[in-house]
C-alpha cells in the first residue's frame, strides 16, 4: 500500500499540548495539524464525512494543496485543519486523508503520527517520545498468567483491575540475564522495576500486580545492555465495573508485505478507538501461517506484533488460536490446512500458556460485568477429520469444561464464547463448520454472544435457538427462554475477504451487500455493555484489492457498516399465565420445541420465519399438543390436525390467548 512512500517521511497530527511536541514551533490548536517528514513536500486531500475540505479550500484532486516547510525545522512539512471543520471530528466521523494522491485513505479522530514504517501512533501518549530501545517483537500485554485454576485444568487470568502482563521478545537468549520492566503511575516521577523469575528465555512475560484500580500507569522494557525502551501507557479497570467494552477482530494474516491491510486496521483502530474498548479479543489466525519464512522461523508471528505494536502495547490481548497459528500436521497427510491442535506451542509461547501440550490452551476470565470464555477450535485436529488422533478426548474435555463455565452457580450479566471456527455460518463455503455446530447445543438461556472468525466475512445472524441438528430464528438476543443467541463472525482484520452467499442468507440480520450481491469488506468490531444494554458497532474498510463495484463506495477508509443496540428485557413473571410453558413445534423447526415469549396477561407471542411454500404446526402446551380441526383459530387438545401457515415463504407472527386458546396468524 501507499506507494508515495519513496521517500522517508514522518506525519505527525497534533491537537494536544507542547508537553510531547517539545520541538515543535507551531502554537497549540484546537484544530488538528499534520506534520510530513520528506525530503521534498508531499501533497493532501482531505474530507470528512459532511464536508469535502480541500475543494472548499479551492484546491482540485489535479491540483493539490502542498504542505508548507516549518522554518524552525525544514525537514518537516506541515498541514493545519481549519478550525471551522475541528467539531465534525470524532471516532464514528474521522478526518480522511491521502498524500500524494495515492494509496488508501487515513482516518483519524485525534492526534497522532505515522512514522516511517507506516505505523499511526497518538501525540498524546506516542509521538516524539524517545526509544533507545526497540524489542525485537514487542512490548505488547496480556491478563494471561501461567498459573493454573479450575482444578489445574486451564490457566489463571488476572484481574484487570490491579494487575498486567507486559511481554516482549528479545533478538537472542541471554543465559545470565533477566528481563525487566521499569513502570510509574502517570504523574509520579519515580520509576519502579520488576524483573522476570526466569532467566535464558527470549520471549518475556512480566507480571505487574498489586497495581490501584482505575488508574493510568507508564512503563518501558529494559533491553540486556539496560537500554530503555519506548514509554507506553496502559489502564487498570475499575474495582466496580459494571460495564464491558472490547474489541473483537481476527484474519490478520499478514504476509509482511503490501498485498494485505493489519497495518490499515491497526492504525485506524489506534487513531479512532483507544477510548472505545479496555481489551482486545482476537478470534484466530493472528499469524499468516506458523513455518519458517525469509530464514526466520516465527517470522510471520513478527508481522502481526510488529504492525499492532502501537494497539497491543497499550491494551491487553486475550485470544483463542485460529489454523493459521499451528503448523502441519505431518502425522495426518493432509495438506489442506495447517490446523494442527496437537502442536500449539508457539501460539502457547507467545501468550504464557503452558508449554506442555497436556495442559489446556482454552480458558475463561471475567471483565466487569461479563463472562468470556475462549475456546480452541481446533481441537483435535482438522475439524474432526482424524478422531484417531484424539487418544485424550481433548474434544470432550473441552466440551465439559465448557458446559461447567456456562451452567456456573452465580452467572454474569453477558456471557460470551470467542473462538475461531463458526458453529453457524450462513453464507457457507468452510464445510469444517459442522464440526463445531454440536456446542451450540449447550447455548439456550446460557450464551448471550459466540463471536468467531475463519471465513472472512462478516456476518450477524438474527436471534438463533439451535441445536446440531436444528436452527429456530426468534425475535430477541438474550438468555431467557424465548430468547436467542447472537451468533457473529468478524470481518477480516486485513487479509482476503470473500464473498460466499448460499441459500441460508436469510438467517442474516447483516453482511456487507451492495445490490444483492455480498461485498469485501475487512474491518473490526467494538463491543460495549452496560447493566442492561448492549451496543455493538461494526467498521468496514473496504477491500483489499479493489474487487467492490464503484458504486457500494469503497475508499478504504473506515465507515460504520453495522450497528446493533439492545437491552435485556425484564423476565416476564409478572405476567398472569394459564401455562407455564408454551412452544411451537412444527415443521419448520423439525417438530422441535421452539417457546413463545409471554407478552401480557395470558398473551404469548412468537415470530417465525418461514422458508416454504407450506408449513404446518401445532402449539405444545405443558407438554401437551394442541391442534386445529376446524379449522375455527382455537387449538384444542382433543384436536389432532395440524395448523396450516399457508400464505408462503416469509416472516410470521403468532399470538395464542392461553384462557381462550384463540390464536391468530399474521404475515409480517
Amino acid at each position: 500500500m501507499n506507494s508515495y512512500l519513496i521517500h522517508v517521511f514522518f506525519i505527525v497530527v497534533n491537537v494536544l499540548s507542547t508537553s510531547y511536541l517539545h520541538a515543535s514551533t507551531q502554537s497549540s490548536s484546537s484544530s488538528i495539524k499534520i506534520w510530513v517528514k520528506s525530503a521534498e513536500a508531499p501533497t493532501i486531500w482531505v474530507w470528512t464525512e459532511n464536508s469535502a475540505i480541500s475543494e472548499e479550500m479551492g484546491f482540485t484532486w489535479q491540483k493539490q494543496q502542498k504542505l508548507l516547510i516549518d522554518t524552525k525545522h525544514p525537514e518537516y512539512y506541515y498541514w493545519q485543519l481549519p478550525d471551522k471543520y475541528a467539531a465534525q471530528i470524532s471516532s464514528r466521523t474521522p478526518l480522511k486523508f491521502k498524500l500524494n494522491a495515492k494509496g488508501y485513505a487515513y482516518s483519524i479522530a485525534r492526534s497522532g503520527c505515522l512514522d516511517d514504517d507506516k505505523q499511526w501512533d497518538n501525540a498524546s501518549d506516542g509521538c516524539f517520545l524517545k526509544e533507545d530501545y526497540r524489542p525485537y517483537i514487542g512490548p505488547y500485554l496480556t491478563l494471561i498468567s501461567p498459573d493454573l485454576s479450575d482444578n489445574n485444568e486451564t490457566v489463571k487470568v488476572l484481574d484487570p483491575a490491579t494487575s498486567i502482563v507486559i511481554n516482549y521478545e528479545t533478538n537472542a537468549r541471554y543465559p545470565n540475564w533477566r528481563a525487566n520492566v521499569q513502570y510509574r503511575e502517570l504523574g509520579s516521577q519515580t520509576w519502579m522495576q520488576v524483573e522476570e523469575q526466569i532467566s535464558g528465555r527470549r520471549i518475556h512475560h512480566i507480571a505487574l500486580t498489586g497495581l490501584l484500580s482505575d488508574r493510568t500507569y507508564e512503563y518501558r522494557v529494559i533491553s540486556p545492555d539496560g537500554q530503555q525502551g519506548k514509554v507506553y501507557r496502559f489502564d487498570t479497570a475499575p474495582k466496580r465495573l459494571d460495564e464491558s467494552h472490547f474489541l473483537a477482530i481476527g484474519d490478520m494474516q499478514d504476509p509482511g508485505d503490501s498485498n494485505q491491510r493489519w497495518q490499515d486496521v491497526a492504525n485506524a483502530i489506534v487513531a479512532n478507538h483507544l477510548d472505545d474498548f479496555r481489551f482486545i479479543i482476537t478470534v484466530g489466525d493472528m499469524a499468516k501461517d506458523d513455518i519458517s519464512h525469509n530464514g526466520q522461523r516465527y517470522y510471520f508471528w513478527k508481522v502481526f506484533f510488529d504492525k499492532g505494536r502501537q494497539l497491543f502495547a497499550r491494551k491487553p490481548i486475550m485470544p483463542t488460536p485460529g489454523n493459521h497459528d499451528t503448523p502441519e500436521n505431518i502425522f495426518t497427510g493432509d495438506p489442506e490446512y495447517l490446523s494442527n491442535a496437537e502442536d500449539t506451542a508457539s501460539y502457547r509461547k507467545y501468550f504464557n500458556l503452558p508449554t506442555d501440550m497436556a495442559f489446556a490452551d482454552y480458558y475463561h476470565f471475567d471483565y466487569g460485568n461479563a463472562h468470556f470464555m475462549s475456546l480452541n477450535s481446533e481441537i483435535p485436529v482438522f475439524y474432526g477429520r482424524h478422531p484417531q488422533r484424539d487418544q485424550e478426548q481433548r474434544v470432550k474435555r473441552q466440551r465439559e469444561w465448557l458446559t461447567r463455565q456456562l451452567n456456573r452457580p452465580v452467572q454474569s450479566t453477558w456471557n460470551f464464547a470467542y473462538w475461531h471456527v463458526p458453529a453457524i455460518n450462513p453464507a457457507g463455503g468452510k464445510s469444517e463448520v459442522d464440526f463445531m455446530r454440536p456446542l451450540t447445543d449447550l447455548f439456550h438461556t446460557k450464551l448471550d454472544w459466540l463471536i468467531t472468525g475463519h471465513v472472512h466475512e462478516n456476518q450477524r445472524v438474527k436471534p438463533t435457538i439451535a441445536n446440531a441438528r436444528n436452527i429456530q430464528q426468534v425475535a430477541d438476543y438474550g438468555r431467557l427462554r424465548q430468547q436467542g443467541v447472537g451468533y457473529f463472525i468478524c470481518p477480516p482484520a486485513g487479509q482476503w475477504p470473500r464473498d460466499n452467499s448460499s441459500r441460508d442468507m436469510h438467517l442474516l440480520d447483516f453482511y456487507p451487500h451492495y445490490n444483492g450481491k455480498v461485498a469485501y469488506e475487512i474491518g473490526y468490531s467494538i463491543f460495549q455493555t452496560t447493566a442492561r444494554t448492549l451496543r455493538l458497532t461494526t467498521y468496514g474498510m473496504g477491500d483489499v484489492n479493489n474487487r467492490n463495484h464503484y458504486r457500494y463506495g469503497d475508499n478504504g477508509s473506515v465507515r460504520i457498516i453495522d450497528q446493533l443496540s439492545y437491552s435485556k428485557v425484564t423476565p416476564p413473571e409478572e405476567f398472569l399465565r394459564r401455562y407455564t410453558t408454551v412452544d411451537f413445534r412444527g415443521s419448520q423447526n423439525n417438530w422441535q420445541r421452539t417457546p413463545f415469549l409471554l407478552i401480557a396477561d395470558n398473551t404469548w407471542q412468537i415470530d417465525i420465519a418461514i422458508d416454504g411454500p407450506d408449513s404446518f404446526f401445532k402449539f405444545y402446551l405443558d407438554g401437551d399438543w394442541h391442534g386445529d380441526n376446524q379449522p375455527d383459530g382455537i387449538a384444542l387438545t382433543d384436536e389432532a390436525s395440524n395448523i396450516l401457515i399457508a400464505q408462503g415463504i416469509g416472516s410470521y407472527r403468532i399470538t395464542l390467548d392461553d384462557r381462550s386458546l384463540r390464536y391468530h396468524i399474521e404475515k409480517l
